[in-house]
């Protein structure tokens, strides 16, 4: 295997790698989200995964997924027909930014951990190139 043909190997597994991380990313959010009861959009399960929505477009099967999870995440009506109950705003105004606040602070640490995973793996990829070049290097 000649270096470039290394190099290519070595940049397909890179990206296969960075795709699986946003499809697992994007599939936690997702589940995250129904379990909290949030609106689901691409929008939102793009921010809540920490990725650009462009991303989330590439996965056509999650894309579908989440059409199909935003259609259904609409609100039920009470069994009386009459409009649900809209909830109250908290008592304590801070509360909110609080939230807010601890919800950013989660995804910075998820983006964290994501790209300390990244560099892990592409650490790997370049100390088994330097190893292929110094097997080529004649010596």
């Amino acid at each position: 295997m000649t270096a470039n043909e290394a190099s290519l190997t070595a940049l397909a597994a890179s990206a296969a790698f960075r795709s699986e991380e946003s499809k697992r990313s994007i599939e936690k959010a997702l589940k995250q989200m129904r379990r909290d009861g949030e609106a689901i959009s691409v929008a939102a399960v793009a921010r809540r995964a920490g990725l650009a929505r462009a991303t989330v477009y590439r996965h056509k099967k999650l894309l579908e997924k989440i059409h199909r999870q935003r259609r259904s995440a609409a609100p039920d009506r009470p069994a009386d027909g009459s409009a649900a109950a809209v909830p109250q705003p908290a008592a304590d105004p801070d509360a909110g930014v609080i939230a807010g606040m601890h919800l950013r602070l989660r995804h910075k640490d998820a983006k964290i951990a994501e790209l300390t995973r990244q560099i892990k793996h592409l650490e790997g990829t370049i100390a088994r190139l330097h190893g292929e070049i110094d097997d080529l290097s004649p010596d």
